[in-house]
């Protein structure tokens, strides 16, 4: 019998905790946000709920469903590539219907059941689980790039046009190692990854596809942050001053719900974060009710998403037209 290694004990140690952890900084978040709530709830009150709001509600939640369904059809895209055989109707479909799991306990059902229904359909299991290794790698990718280039601009660390070069070259850097990275993963693949996706040959992605897979990821992110400032406007009965700092709050509200896997969906930690990141900024109670609407938006798109992902189903109306 060998001996067992130190760092395999730690491991495994950790692997026993991390659950209850994730679960006491959520709970720490939500307490947090919820003394923010209690604490402000008069002047919550007070705000108006003008016309102004109504349309940046409408156009809000028009923001972030539409950048839903493009981050659905992208997803597309990199199936396709992978040579999985996935039509656009049901890769979006798999993708709406898997996406409302993302409010289970874990954040990571979404995932999960995309895996499942992608058997379902008689899909390559390995290579749909790439699509999603590929998928969350541009998404931080380009969180980190939203959340620097808003520190460029907010920090005052560049100043003029060096800003603007700054920002363009983080944008620049951050997706050409991006793509050459998953490029050369897959062109050159190790042999166990050519047994476990079943590859007889490399895959040569075009690096025109992944630069717009990317790219897709960081208009995700102008889209939620368009979606927040929307929702600030309407509250605050115009742009707050402090509305540059958005971007840049949502990719960190964003990198924290995500890297708190206790979370279902960030919730309290994205919301807890944005109330401490804008609020020295921005009155505390237009934060606070900002990021209760947010989170409302999304809920409300990606049950939409998930309805559209139910249409699209085989056997649905639309399917059989």
């Amino acid at each position: 019998m060998q001996p067992v290694s130190a760092g395999t004990v730690r491991g495994a140690r950790w692997k026993a905790v991390r659950p209850a952890v994730a679960l006491l900084v959520t709970a720490l978040c939500l307490g947090y946000f919820g003394f923010e709530v209690a604490r402000y709830s008069d002047a919550i009150g007070r705000l108006r709920w003008t016309g102004l709001l109504g349309w940046a509600l409408a156009g809000a939640l028009l923001l972030q469903f539409s950048s839903s369904l493009l981050d659905a059809w992208s997803w597309g895209w990199l199936l396709q590539a992978l040579q999985v055989p996935a039509t656009w109707r049901r890769s979006l479909s798999i993708f709406g219907v898997a996406q409302f799991a993302k409010y289970l306990p874990g954040n990571v059902a979404q995932h999960v059941g995309r895996i499942v229904l992608a058997r379902e359909a008689g899909w390559h299991a390995s290579r749909v689980a790439v699509t999603l290794l590929a998928e969350n790698l541009f998404a931080l990718g380009a969180c980190g790039v939203m959340a620097l280039s808003g520190l460029l601009f907010l920090g005052n660390l560049l100043e003029g046009g060096a800003r603007v070069l700054g920002a363009a070259l983080l944008v620049t850097l951050g997706g050409l190692l991006a793509v050459l990275g998953l490029r050369r993963l897959l062109s050159r693949p190790p042999q166990f990854v050519r047994r476990r996706l079943g590859l007889e040959a490399p895959l040569l992605i075009p690096v025109r596809l992944l630069l717009l897979y990317f790219a897709v990821h960081l208009l995700s992110f102008a889209a939620m942050g368009c979606t927040l400032a929307l929702l600030l406007r309407g509250l605050a009965g115009g742009w707050p001053a402090g509305v540059w700092r958005v971007p840049a709050g949502v990719a960190v509200a964003w990198l924290a719900g995500y890297v708190i896997p206790g979370a279902p969906a960030g919730l309290g930690v994205r919301e807890a974060a944005l109330t401490a990141l804008l609020s020295p900024q921005i009155e505390t109670a237009t934060v606070v009710s900002a990021a209760l609407l947010w989170r409302g938006v999304s809920l409300l798109t990606d049950a939409l998403l998930a309805l559209v992902g139910i249409w699209l189903r085989p056997g649905a109306p639309l399917s059989r037209t």
